[in-house]
């Protein structure tokens, strides 16, 4: 993600292609927010807490 808005900062001046990277960037984004909300939690124990 971190590419595609260097991309998009980098062409601020060509609109198209501003426009380009904009729209990949939005997409990349709400893909990883689905799968960040779809995936199944992982907790980890913090030490000295154990449940006896």
């Amino acid at each position: 993600m971190i590419t595609w808005a260097k991309k998009a900062e980098a062409n601020k001046d060509n609109k198209e292609l501003f426009n380009k990277y904009c729209k990949r960037l939005g997409k990349r984004m709400f893909k990883e927010l689905y799968a960040q909300d779809h995936r199944e939690p992982e907790y980890v124990d913090a030490p000295g807490s154990k449940k006896d």
